[in-house]
Formats: structure tokens, sequence, C-alpha cells
């Protein structure tokens, strides 16, 4: 993490307390992974799907040196529980972080209410684009540190803070055919084989299609023009068939009545929505899961 040049290795300014634990997050910048990518292509190397993995991947490399050639970017969001301080508001807080080196994001405001809150998303949605860096959404805090402390954690999540994220970006492409997967507990899972697609900063060639029922409900065909999205900007998924572009003779899915690993009999429990291979570890593709899992 030193390796990021945003990151100061000195403190500026004073502070009342000795323990300074800064919390934050690496990302890489758009112009960043363009030369990154470009690279890449350069030594003939494999060039990266987006700037998270780019950044997620650097930051896992054992080698701080190759890390410090990649120009992440950090930006502090907030302080851990041993800060001290005697300030009252989070606003207050990102600004002596500034103060004290960090870099923190220019776009963030103070604003009254849920009028104020949703101004503030549409007008960063506006912005998205001609941001140096991609977001999917925005963060909501609640200002007041005592408020704060005193709503607590859920799980992981802090009480005081929501995303709203903003709509999945999404495409149009062809299904060009339509696999059945077979996972670790023996759930037969549909998989749409898509012609390539650019979608949320990647290329997408495959979509879970989720279950039977779910492929029925959206009525998807092979052969069908789909539109596709990443959910979460992150796992693609078929979002609907464009049925005025259905070409003729197209046939409804349906799912096989024997796994299409070792043939055993496929069965779906009453109340169930997912349909499973009966073999258990007999089956290769169970046997295989099940040992990836361990």
């Amino acid at each position: 993490l030193r390796t990021a040049r945003t990151v100061p290795l000195r403190l500026r300014g004073r502070h009342q307390s000795g323990l300074l634990e800064v919390r934050g997050e690496v990302l890489m910048l758009k112009t960043d992974f363009e030369q990154l990518n470009r690279r890449q292509r350069e030594q003939d190397e494999k060039e990266f799907a987006n700037p998270r993995n780019a950044a997620a991947g650097s930051l896992r490399q054992l080698d701080p040196r190759i890390t410090a050639t990649r120009r992440l970017t950090f930006f502090a969001y907030g302080t851990g529980a041993s800060y001290s301080g005697k300030l009252r508001k989070h606003t207050e807080v990102l600004d002596m972080l500034v103060e004290s080196g960090f870099p923190v994001t220019a776009e963030r405001k103070a604003v009254q209410g849920v009028d104020g809150l949703l101004d503030y998303y549409r007008s960063m949605g506006a912005k998205r684009e001609k941001l140096p860096f991609d977001i999917d959404g925005v963060v909501y805090k609640v200002n007041d540190l005592a408020a704060q402390a005193m709503l607590g954690f859920v799980s992981r999540a802090p009480r005081s803070a929501v995303a709203h994220k903003f709509p999945a970006e999404e495409s149009i492409t062809v299904i060009e055919g339509i696999d059945v997967q077979v996972g670790r507990t023996g759930a037969l899972t549909p998989v749409a084989r898509l012609k390539p697609v650019f979608v949320g900063g990647v290329t997408v060639t495959n979509a879970t299609l989720h279950n039977e029922d779910e492929v029925n409900r959206k009525d998807i065909r092979v052969g069908d023009t789909v539109v596709v999205r990443r959910a979460g900007d992150v796992i693609p998924e078929v979002v609907r068939a464009l049925a005025a572009k259905r070409p003729p003779h197209t046939r409804r899915f349906v799912l096989p009545e024997h796994c299409p690993v070792c043939g055993s009999t496929v069965r779906r429990g009453e109340d169930e929505a997912i349909a499973r291979c009966s073999a258990g570890l007999f089956c290769p593709a169970q046997r295989k899961q099940a040992l990836l899992h361990f």
C-alpha cells in the first residue's frame, strides 16, 4: 500500500491523538488504466478487463515492486474506532484528513433531507461519465458522529451509511446457445452463450439464466436478441428478450431430464425452483465442484 503514490508517508499538521487509523479505498484512474493496458499490449501480456480488477489484482501482488508500477490511487473516506479527536461531524473528519495530506474525493457534499440526497444523486449521475474514475452509485452518510455511534452496525455494515446505486448499464446482443451447468450440489443452471458484447466495462460472452422457471418466465430462446446487464456492475444477466426481433421457428427452452454430464436422472422437489442431478458424488461435475469448494 505504501507504493500507492497518493498515500502520504508522513502526516501534515498537528494531531491530538497518538494513533490515527485512516480508512479508504484503492482504485485506478481511467487514464492510468489505459496506460497499463497499453503497456500490457506492448509486452504481449494479457490486458485487464476493467480498472476495478486491475486495482484489486495489483494490491494482491506478492512483490511490491510490481504494485509500484501500476499507478494506484487512494481516497480516504473516514477513520477507524481508534480516532479520539474532538471533531463532531463527518465532514470535519474528511477536512482533517485533507489537512493531514490524504486525498479525499472532491465530489462530496453536505445536504439536508431526502430532496437534498436525491438532488446530489442526480447531479453525480450526470457527472458520472466525466469523472476520472468509475463509480456505480453514491453513499449517503449521517454527518453527526455521535449519531453514527448511536446507530451502530449490522453485521459488517454501518446503519449510518447506505449506498444508492445507479441503474446497471445495459447492452443488446444475441443468444447463440444455452448450456446447462452442474454445480457442487447437483443444481442444474442454464447459462446463455452470447455473441460477445461490451457492457459495464467488460466484454461479456456468458450470462446466467438462473433456473428453468426464470427462463420460461422471460421466454428466453436460442437465437433471441436480448438485453444484457451486469447486476451490481459485476454478474452478467439476461434482462429480457426482444420478441419483435425473434427469428421464426425458435423453440422454448426445456431443461434436460438427464444430467448432461453423467446421464443420471434429474429431479426437482415440489417446492423447489432448482432441479438437481440425482447422482451425488458419482457425477464427475459434482465431484469436481465439491473438490474445488473443499
